[in-house]
């Protein structure tokens, strides 16, 4: 049985974040609100002390994506486990999920 805060019933979003210069990371987050149409910006509430969070400090842009209801395998991975222990971009690549191009 699952406990009624496991079962989200909002949108689930990933930001995939960069700091700059080599590291990437994805992260699960819920709560994203918008706050403006033009230009579209949005809140986004990224929790202390995760890799996610050290990239957004070291270079501040980042992509909030939401999740398809068919992508909730994801949030094991990208809610679940720390970027600070493992390469969740590398993890992705080897499942064949993401495809990485450089502008």
């Amino acid at each position: 049985m699952q406990r009624p805060w496991n079962r989200v019933n909002l949108p689930v979003y990933s930001i995939s974040s960069f700091d700059g210069i080599n590291n990437h990371n994805m992260h699960i987050i819920t709560y994203a609100q918008a706050v403006s149409m033009q230009p579209k910006q949005f809140i986004c509430a990224i929790y202390n002390g995760t890799k996610t969070l050290d990239n957004v400090e070291a270079n501040p842009h980042f992509v909030l994506q939401i999740l398809a209801e068919e992508q909730y395998r994801l949030v094991d991975l990208l809610g679940k486990k720390s970027g600070k222990n493992i390469n969740k971009i590398e993890r992705l690549n080897k499942r064949k999920i993401l495809k990485m191009e450089r502008l």
